[in-house]
């Protein structure tokens, strides 16, 4: 009889191998951003359209804040939108042409600020079409810093073309930047028919 030579099988140590730190922290890590990502895209999804709703009802309520404090009426099928080009015009964000009341054709835009001092400025000015100054004008948001923004919020009207921005504030950045979309404004106001 022929001897049969056993291999014996490597020694077990009762240790399983673990997984390198290299390898189980990005694995971890990656796992956690991926359900933390998909959780942010549903709540971005079921929250979108509320969130650009409450968009609307501030440049609404600007505009409605505006033509009151002119005492300036108009019913609600006597505005209309306007189609902006935002390649000529990419400061200023919506805009209406309104017939009010008062015989008087208005122009109402929402515009928002280059880079000022450190963010920007979101407001909305209202134009009168007989001489293009801007009559009416409201802050309503923006991510400038203090002096910025409180310099936005103390802008005061009229304002002609070509004109200085005047504000009970200083803010030697955001000032010129509100000015720049003032004349945006104006220019834009100027060209529709």
């Amino acid at each position: 009889m022929s001897e049969e030579k056993v291999q014996n099988p490597a020694p077990v140590s009762g240790k399983k191998k673990e997984m390198s730190t290299y390898v189980k922290y990005p694995l971890v890590l990656g796992i956690v951003c991926l359900v933390c990502g998909g959780v942010l895209g549903v709540v971005n999804y079921f929250t979108e359209d509320k969130i650009a709703q409450i968009e609307i009802n501030k440049q609404n309520a600007a505009m409605n804040n505006i033509m009151d404090s002119l005492k300036l009426t108009y019913s609600a099928d006597a505005r209309t939108e306007l189609s902006i080009d935002v390649e000529s015009y990419p400061n200023i964000d919506r805009g209406y042409r309104i017939a009010a009341d008062d015989s008087n054709t208005y122009f109402y835009y929402q515009g928002t600020t280059g880079k000022g001092y450190s963010g920007t400025v979101t407001f909305g000015a209202l134009v009168a079409k007989a001489n293009y100054d801007i009559i009416g004008y409201q802050y309503i948001s923006g991510t400038e810093d203090t002096i910025g923004i409180g310099a936005a919020g103390k802008v005061t009207v009229p304002y002609s073309e070509g004109g200085t921005i005047q504000s009970g504030a200083s803010a030697k950045f955001t000032l010129p930047a509100i000015q720049k979309v003032f004349d945006e404004m104006i220019e834009y106001s100027k060209s529709v028919k």
